[in-house]
């Protein structure tokens, strides 16, 4: 009993033009992957998938390396220079033995289609999953289909092979192999015999080829291997219409083979729908895209038939020369037998990208839906589920989610939603943590697509430089007085409108700190309109809220000022209450909603020294955070603390000068888990990962500041400027210092 060959396209040259292999042993360092030579990889975007890979895996990475694809042919060359340094399994079937390089290899061609890597890519070419190994099953294999006639094969010659010693123990081999933990999840098989499956009836196989049915199905197996068969090559061979049955005589029509669907073993899903999920015919395009004029049509069998190139592939080169002398080298191969092996290492590829979640069955399907289906492609009797894109099927189709579910069909919300806006309160506690890990959201498909959940994470931005000199061109001084009671060294209550000395209720605005002051606990609040009562000349009660419209927080807080018996050491206490942020971080998307409750208390010291008005400051809180809905979880109250010094003289009539030293509000200590997406099983359930994160930021932001004011004679208005070192700035320890200057002239007509 013999097989045939899907090569050749029904015709090839007795004498094949080869190139002999470079006598160099060194592989060559080629930085570029000579598409050139392998047009077909361009034509199924695998240089898009393989540069993916690279992206995500690593500059050095090798398309499906890591993992054995599996093909049923005639055999392999194993000492090649396409295979070298692979690990190559033969097993001989059906007596079956070693080549010798007196006849074609076409296993040797086959492979090399698919797992092929040659040390010389200026005649060689990659093959689709060059990083893959391969096992082959050698079987005898009769020589090309004979031009002159396509006789289609009969039912006892099909009873003979699916005989069990046969074909059912060839596929059941294949399907069970392994070796050191390794397994087979796609096997190629670029074989088969003259017939397209119209010719037979689902009565008629499973009479005559249950057995191999049966191996193929692999009945109660939860990941089943995937069978990857060449098409045939049949159309417009010569035939005779009385070897038809009469009700196909129209599959031979002057003479000529129309072979409208696929040989009958790449066909079977047509009669048995079972099999679609992990058998596929593949029909070969030319170099135009078109389908090849040899190539059989996907016709019944279009959904589970895909196509790819199969015309001018380059190819390994093992049998004789002109002289029937053995030799290795490169030729190009034209048929479907290397259409099918682009499909095959294609989804060695995706089990590669996709970190083998996806089961093999998913990743057929995934591959039928990601296809080129538009033009010509749209014609399933011909392309059936279209031409074969590899960086389509490593791309997110859809929208991709955050699962909140067990299962990757639960409930998601969105990726592009999913975001954290930290103040720098938290430094860089969180986002250190988050740059080392990674967060998996799930495509429509639900393939798996990982990212650095670092990128999820923005840094809330610091007032504008024109918002600062706005407020720094602004701020004005009362007596050295605010809130009728003292100027505190933290500099938050930065207003407007008030009326210090009066005893009566008064309304104002809280604006953004100045230029030198970053601000304590209440500069959470940013812009808020707020009421001032004065209880007495040593203490002032004020209400702060930001509702209204105008600012993008939603808080409210207030504050309690007092000076009691004229002490030089003023105190003041207050709360802060966050809606929608905590410490003016906000969230989105998976990461829910944050609010938080801060409770401050401070201290003030003022003392004149000299012609030196000096004054400190200082605060401490504490802050209960609520994170609802979301990956992160903040375990515990959270210590906070900001503090101030200035030193402030006046240098004569027309000149003030002033220095400080100061610290933001800061994270002291706290704690926070996360939990986030990681990954899926091949069954569908989602993996996660948690961890814990220390809040303490890595570093603390110290400001230094100097600033002039000079009044202008003859006019009420004055020239100001300022400077501002920070160090650590967001109290990051990586983070390089910052150096700003101010300079504004402000006339009053």
């Amino acid at each position: 009993l013999t097989l045939s060959s899907c090569g050749g396209g029904g015709g090839s040259s007795a004498s094949p033009n080869i190139t002999p292999e470079s006598s160099s042993e060194t592989p060559s360092r080629n930085s570029s992957y000579n598409f050139a030579n392998q047009p077909a990889l361009k034509t199924i975007k695998a240089d898009r998938a393989w540069a993916k890979i690279r992206q995500k895996y690593g500059a050095n990475t090798a398309a499906g390396s890591g993992y054995t694809l599996g093909a049923i042919d005639s055999g392999i060359d194993s000492g090649h220079s396409y295979f070298a340094g692979k690990r190559i399994d033969e097993v001989f079937l059906l007596g079956a033995t070693d080549e010798d390089g007196s006849t074609l290899s076409h296993g040797t061609a086959v492979a090399s289609t698919m797992v092929g890597s040659p040390n010389d890519l200026q005649q060689g070419a990659r093959g689709v999953a060059w990083g893959a190994d391969i096992t082959m099953f050698a079987i005898p294999v009769g020589s090309r289909p004979n031009p002159k006639r396509f006789t289609p094969v009969s039912l006892s010659y099909l009873s003979q092979w699916n005989q069990l010693t046969n074909w059912p123990k060839v596929v059941n081999d294949a399907v069970t192999w392994s070796n050191n933990g390794r397994s087979l999840d796609f096997v190629n098989v670029s074989l088969g015999f003259h017939g397209m499956i119209d010719l037979y009836s689902e009565a008629d196989l499973t009479a005559n080829f249950n057995y191999v049915i049966n191996a193929i199905k692999q009945s109660g197996s939860n990941n089943k291997t995937v069978f990857v068969w060449s098409a045939g090559n049949g159309h417009g061979q010569p035939c005779d219409p009385s070897e038809f049955p009469n009700s196909h005589r129209h599959l031979c029509t002057n003479g000529r083979v129309n072979a409208v669907s696929p040989n009958v073993q790449a066909g079977l899903p047509a009669r048995f729908p079972e099999l679609k999920a992990n058998l596929i015919a593949v029909v070969a395009v030319d170099g135009s895209g078109n389908i090849a004029s040899f190539s059989n049509r996907c016709g019944i069998a279009m959904d589970s038939c895909i196509a790819a190139p199969g015309t001018n592939i380059n190819v390994a080169y093992f049998g004789p020369d002109i002289e029937q002398n053995p030799v290795r080298g490169t030729t190009t191969g034209n048929g479907t037998s290397f259409a099918a092996p682009l499909v095959t290492g294609g989804l060695g590829i995706m089990k590669h990208y996709f970190r083998n979640q996806l089961s093999n069955t998913a990743l057929v399907t995934r591959l039928y839906a990601t296809a080129n289906k538009s033009g010509i492609y749209a014609n399933k009797q011909i392309y059936g589920q279209g031409l074969m894109d590899l960086n389509a099927a490593v791309s997110p189709v859809g929208s991709t989610t955050l699962s909140v579910g067990n299962q990757v069909q639960d409930s998601g919300i969105s990726l592009d939603s999913t975001w954290l806006n930290l103040s720098s309160a938290f430094g860089d506690s969180l986002t250190q943590s988050f740059s080392n890990q990674e967060i998996v959201a799930f495509d429509q498909l639900g393939a798996p697509f990982w990212y650095s959940l670092g990128a999820t994470t923005r840094t809330l931005n610091r007032p504008s430089i024109q918002s600062r000199l706005k407020q720094f061109m602004k701020s004005t001084y009362s007596n050295g007085r605010e809130f009728g009671v003292f100027r505190p060294a933290l500099g938050t209550l930065s207003t407007r409108q008030f009326k210090p000395n009066s005893d009566r209720l008064s309304i104002g605005f809280m604006d953004t700190p100045d230029f030198l002051d970053d601000g304590g606990h209440l500069a959470l609040l940013g812009q808020a309109i707020a009421l001032n009562r004065p209880i007495s000349d040593e203490s002032a009660f004020s209400l702060f809220s930001t509702e209204g419209g105008w600012s993008k927080t939603k808080s409210a807080g207030m504050e309690f000022a007092s000076r009691p018996f004229k002490s030089p050491i003023p105190f003041r206490m207050g709360i802060v209450a966050e809606r929608e942020s905590l410490l003016r971080s906000s969230a989105s998307g998976a990461f829910g909603r944050m609010s938080g409750n801060s409770a401050f208390i401070g201290l003030e010291g003022q003392v004149r020294v000299g012609s030196w008005n000096l004054s400190a400051g200082g605060e401490v809180g504490t802050v209960v955070a609520d994170v609802d809905e979301s990956l992160l979880s903040i375990n515990s109250s959270l210590i906070t603390s900001a503090f101030a010094l200035r030193a402030e003289r006046k240098l004569n009539h027309h000149n003030t000068v002033s220095f400080a030293v100061s610290q933001p509000v800061r994270i002291e200590s706290g704690s926070a888990n996360y939990t986030v997406p990681i990954g899926r099983t091949p069954e569908g359930d989602v993996i996660r990962t948690s961890n814990s994160v220390d809040l303490e930021p890595s570093a603390r932001q110290i400001d230094l500041g100097v600033k002039l004011r000079r009044a202008l004679p003859y006019s009420d208005g004055d020239f100001r400027m300022a400077t501002r070192l920070s160090f650590h700035p967001g109290h990051t320890a990586a983070a390089k210092p910052e150096f700003s200057v101010l300079a504004g002239l402000r006339l009053r007509f």
